[in-house]
């Protein structure tokens, strides 16, 4: 009875032991969540205004938007013309627990990868993303500021872009919009995070 009981304790130790050892998923968190507003298909389409680096033109295209990693992270795949130049990108957005920010990593056939962090704000008409960065274009310096304001009950978005040299008088560079073409599992109506 001795030995059934030790063998019986050992293997039940053993099985635990390994148990522990094993990594558990994270779980997605409420900031995660918040990443769910561009999951779908997204028909996009705007202006692109005349700048130094470029003639005006109209864009049109589609942004795919999936959730990845159990949820933890955001990409989105966007297949775009500016003209009648094609321009595909790839955005992931994850969530640091440790800093508190949101990250995106962007990476474009005609730009070099860039990464930078996104300030996410609640309104009383949706989500509203805001980044901001710097870049060096034919050796001046340009500072920008995008806005993308997501409402879910309309499963559309509005995207603007600004430049400026100064950081006090903006151009709009980019004034775009995106209808959701396949609602998908993306939350709609109120927010579920108020």
């Amino acid at each position: 009875m001795k030995i059934l009981t030790s063998c019986f304790l050992t293997a039940f130790l053993i099985i635990n032991c390994n148990a522990s050892d094993q990594p558990v998923p994270r779980r997605a968190a409420e900031e995660e969540k918040r990443l769910h507003y561009m999951v779908g298909e997204w028909f996009v389409s705007g202006e692109v205004a005349e700048s130094s680096w470029g003639p005006a033109r109209s864009v049109t295209g589609k942004e795919t938007g999936r959730m990845r990693l159990n949820n933890l992270c955001l990409e989105i795949e966007g297949n775009l013309f500016y003209g009648d130049e094609r321009h595909n990108s790839l955005t992931v957005i994850a969530y640091s627990p440790a800093s508190k920010n949101y990250t995106a990593s962007y990476l474009s056939s005609i730009a070099p990868l860039d990464t930078y962090t996104i300030e996410l704000q609640s309104s009383e008409v949706g989500e509203v993303w805001k980044t901001t960065w710097t870049e060096i274009n034919q050796g001046e310096k340009y500072f920008y500021r995008d806005t993308r304001t997501i409402i879910p009950s309309e499963n559309r978005y509005s995207y603007q872009v600004e430049y400026s040299k100064d950081q006090e008088n903006w151009t709009v560079l980019y004034a775009l919009t995106g209808r959701r073409l396949v609602p998908d599992d993306a939350p709609s109506g109120a927010l579920p995070h108020r």
